[in-house]
């Protein structure tokens, strides 16, 4: 029984890595790296990673650039309206910590408000390494068991 939960794990995990559907939280620099990654150079779509404009269409939130605690209860409820399963990525220093911006008004990392799956470092980070933090969300996602619980114990006859 196990093996047949085992393969079903392998073939939901595939088409979830292969189909990533990220909503853009733009908040700063970062974001127009964000944006350098979603065009026709870096081609994002070959991936299997088409951006949404809705997070009730999204499982994947790319937070770009510095929060405040202003814009904290607005980036938690995009988080909220996602679909389950879902994915964080921090991009960017000010994302992942605060970066240089260490004010009363800044968050000091958005793992404070969301969980983060991904950090992806640096002061903007380049296309390249939003692309490679994807990926790395790939593999991450397609490693990932599921607890079946009462499915796993029915008997299938």
């Amino acid at each position: 029984m196990e093996l047949i939960w085992g393969k079903i794990d392998e073939i939901i995990n595939w088409a979830r890595a292969g189909s990533l559907w990220p909503v853009t939280f733009g908040l700063a620099c970062c974001a127009i790296e964000m944006m350098a990654a979603g065009a026709a150079r870096n081609d994002l779509d070959r991936f299997g990673i088409i951006f949404r404009a809705s997070p009730r269409q999204a499982d994947v939130l790319i937070v770009a650039g510095t929060l405040t605690y202003k814009m904290a209860p607005i980036l938690r409820r995009v988080y909220d309206q996602m679909s389950h399963p879902r994915w964080v990525v921090a991009m960017g220093s000010c994302a992942c910590s605060g970066g240089v911006f260490r004010t009363y008004s800044t968050v000091q990392g958005v793992d404070q408000i969301v969980p983060v799956d991904i950090y992806v470092p640096g002061c903007p980070p380049r296309p390249e390494a939003l692309i490679e933090g994807l990926l790395k969300l790939q593999k991450v996602i397609k490693e990932e068991r599921r607890n079946w619980g009462p499915y796993a114990r029915k008997s299938l006859i």
